[in-house]
């Protein structure tokens, strides 16, 4: 797309004429740093990302979210990284390092050698560094060691924007941690084997089937995964994703995972949406930004960019299978790996084996951090299948919600008459309840109500939400009340309460967007299908008009031997029966006999045929065969009028 803000390609191409040009031409350092960061603050600027150089604080408001700016820096990072440019000071650089910390440790000066391959380089550094002490200087100067080119560096995401996703992340893992989802344990088994053992199973079906009962990632499944029966309830697991430094350690030692439900049937399973998907297309840009096309099954287990791109083509419509089946809009294909690990604990675990060792052994995390967004998962016999309880709920003014409640109400009328879409009606009914129980209007969008109201577990059509806000409660002109929260004490105090409402809006964006690009995933996917459709329908009225031509041609040749039979009858008739037939001076053959020639002329066919000293010939647009055809009937006309 040209208005994309994606210029990976862009980005190496500029890099590496620098690198060109820096080698051809004997440039110097300063050639280097200033074109780079010329490339650096031209990227930012075109992004909108300004900030105080002395601070650091953001000065402007991006033109992405923060989240898909920084996806952009690494996305740019990752392409130069590929181009194998080692740093234009890379000798000053290790030679300094090697001065400060070499005395110490003589191995150093085998690891750390410019002369070696940058991609050694890296794993030399990964190693040491694996070895080290945190907060050490050594570390910190390990670290900072530049051995990359220049402008990897430069493209480092800005810290402000680095330290708001990091406390946004703290926050969404505070709410998940303050919510419980209680879930039935063998409800989560019997869901299971019953997407798996489906007559004719969907992709999404089985691959939420596959999840709950092994745990393992979306890519996993559609791609990498390889499982082998042990036991009925054991799997071989091999083929895991996110490793850490997997680049490194490429061959990573296969375990053995718990299977929910029987293993044969889950093997089975695997290979049935494998077959089914191994030559789905896959169109992606390679880390380069140079455009890929291939298939699912054509990729390199170790292929970031196609196994992304696995994870982008199924990922949409698989999530909204997930929030069908579990009945709730804040679930994900994710929450299957955690009810993976809570429902199998109890039967799997070791002895003395706690909950966070039992996933960091069946899932594979090596990061306690990471693990904490699965605590929210508990068993509750109790219950039919899955319930999500959020003890901790934002506090609000009741005035404030009771008053967007009476607006709703008002609605009522028109809603409850409105017989073309019932289904207007259930969600009127559950969005009053929703704001009775705190939902506040800022989160209420089309894309919200579509996520989180599932009628017999579907999501709604987004327009006819979207006429629904606009039309029947007209959400828009909806006043709320002043709220009487107390004045924030002091300037540092409005600024922070300022901050974070700025912050809860783009919060609510982000999600929107997220709502509203899968809503355009399922608008996508009806016109593919629609295209199929066309393009079939054009193919059937191609062979029917071809089918048509034929004959159309053949019966306008009959009705030209027609006319000239009847013109032959009608001149008999005028010249009366002669009593002596005179011999004819010449013989004229058939015209089936004669022998034509034929010449392209423009657009036309030049046909002639040269008997008895005689020239017939035409000039006749069409096919050739036609124009052969008419100047045959041309002749046997004139030689009817000759003869008699």
């Amino acid at each position: 797309m040209s208005n994309s803000k994606n210029r990976v390609k862009n980005i190496v191409k500029s890099v590496r004429h620098y690198q060109e040009e820096f080698e051809k031409e004997n440039k110097t350092s300063k050639y280097m740093t200033d074109s780079c960061n010329t490339l650096t603050n031209n990227e930012h600027k075109r992004l909108n990302v300004i900030v105080d150089t002395k601070t650091g604080e953001l000065l402007s408001k991006p033109k992405c979210s923060y989240r898909y700016y920084t996806q952009l820096m690494e996305n740019y990072r990752s392409g130069i990284k590929a181009l194998g440019f080692k740093h234009h000071a890379i000798e000053r650089n290790i030679k300094s390092f090697l001065r400060k910390y070499g005395i110490k440790n003589k191995e150093l000066f085998k690891k750390i050698d410019s002369s070696l391959a940058i991609e050694k380089l890296r794993e030399n550094i990964i190693l040491l560094r694996a070895d080290t002490i945190t907060g050490s200087e050594f570390r910190s100067d390990l670290l900072s060691l530049r051995i990359e080119h220049h402008a990897f560096y430069m493209f480092e995401p800005k810290g402000a924007v680095k330290d708001w996703i990091r406390d946004d992340d703290k926050k969404q893992l505070n709410k998940k941690l303050h919510s419980q989802i209680l879930v039935n344990p063998e409800w989560v088994k019997s869901l299971s084997h019953d997407l798996l053992t489906k007559k004719s199973p969907s992709t999404s079906e089985l691959c939420i089937g596959i999840a709950i009962a092994t745990g393992r990632r979306l890519t996993e499944i559609m791609k990498t995964a390889k499982l082998k029966v042990v036991d009925d309830e054991t799997l071989l697991f091999s083929g895991q994703l996110k490793t850490k430094n997997r680049h490194l350690f490429e061959d990573i030692t296969s375990y053995k995972i718990p299977s929910m439900i029987k293993a044969e049937i889950v093997v089975k399973a695997l290979n049935k949406i494998r077959n089914d998907t191994s030559k789905d297309l896959l169109k992606y840009n390679d880390v380069l930004g140079e455009p890929v096309e291939c298939t699912v099954s054509e990729g390199d287990v170790k292929d970031y960019d196609h196994n992304r791109a696995v994870q982008k083509k199924y990922e949409s419509t698989i999530n909204r299978a997930v929030r069908s089946l579990l009945q709730n809009g804040n679930f994900s294909l994710k929450a299957c790996r955690a009810l993976y690990t809570e429902v199998t604990y109890e039967e799997h675990a070791k002895d003395g084996e706690a909950r966070s060792a039992y996933r960091h052994r069946v899932l594979g995390h090596s990061l306690i951090e990471t693990q904490l967004h699965y605590e929210s998962f508990k068993i509750d016999k109790t219950i039919n299948s899955i319930k999500l309880i959020e003890e901790e709920k934002t506090e609000q003014n009741s005035d404030q919600q009771q008053a967007l409640v009476d607006y709703l109400t008002l609605a009522d009328s028109i809603v409850n008459c409105y017989a073309r879409a019932p289904k207007i009606a259930i969600m009127h009914a559950w969005l009053k309840n929703e704001v009775s129980n705190g939902l506040l209007i800022e989160k209420i969008t089309p894309s919200y109500i579509r996520r989180h109201c599932l009628i017999d577990g579907k999501q709604l059509n987004l327009n006819t939400i979207k006429k629904y806000v606009e039309e029947f409660i007209k959400l828009s002109q909806y006043t709320p009340p002043k709220p009487k929260d107390k004045k924030p004490e002091s300037k540092k105090a409005q600024e922070i309460y300022d901050l974070e409402v700025k912050i809860e809006e783009m919060q609510t964006r982000v999600t929107d967007i997220s709502d509203e690009r899968e809503g355009l995933d399922d608008e996508l996917v009806q016109l593919k299908e629609r295209i199929e459709e066309v393009e079939e329908e054009d193919e059937e009225l191609e062979l029917e008009q071809e089918s048509l031509n034929d004959e159309l041609e053949d019966m306008q040749f009959k009705l030209s031997e027609l006319e000239t039979e009847l013109e032959a009858e009608q001149a008999k008739k005028e010249n009366g029966q002669k009593n002596e037939i005179a011999e004819p001076e010449l013989q004229w053959p058939d015209a089936d006999d004669i022998d034509i020639q034929a010449k392209k002329d423009g657009k036309m066919w030049h046909v002639w045929s040269s008997v008895n000293g005689k020239t017939f010939e035409q000039w006749t647009g069409g096919r050739k065969t036609l124009a052969i055809k008419e100047l045959r009937n041309y002749y046997r006309k004139s030689v009817a009028k000759l003869v008699n």
